[in-house]
């Protein structure tokens, strides 16, 4: 069953190009249910800062932690 048409809970893992998290995140949001857990690392980078503007507003439907790993951590959890 593809991503796009299970019901059951999904987290995410983004990697690979930083410019194109947020709108990665954007385009999977409906499919993320209550709960799922989104990873990305590398957020020291400043390509970063619009991802990480957003996940950490809670208007946005996320609680969100930084982690000190490396070159940085974010996971987020669906609200």
């Amino acid at each position: 069953m593809g991503l796009l048409r299970t019901k059951s809970k999904v987290s995410l893992l983004l990697g690979g190009w930083k410019e194109l998290c947020l709108p990665v995140l954007r385009a999977l949001e409906p499919r993320l249910t209550l709960g799922a857990l989104v990873v990305v690392d590398d957020i020291d980078q400043d390509s970063m800062a619009g991802y990480l503007a957003y996940v950490r507003d809670p208007a946005n439907g996320y609680v969100s932690v930084a982690f000190s790993v490396e070159d940085g951590m974010e996971i987020s959890f669906r609200a």
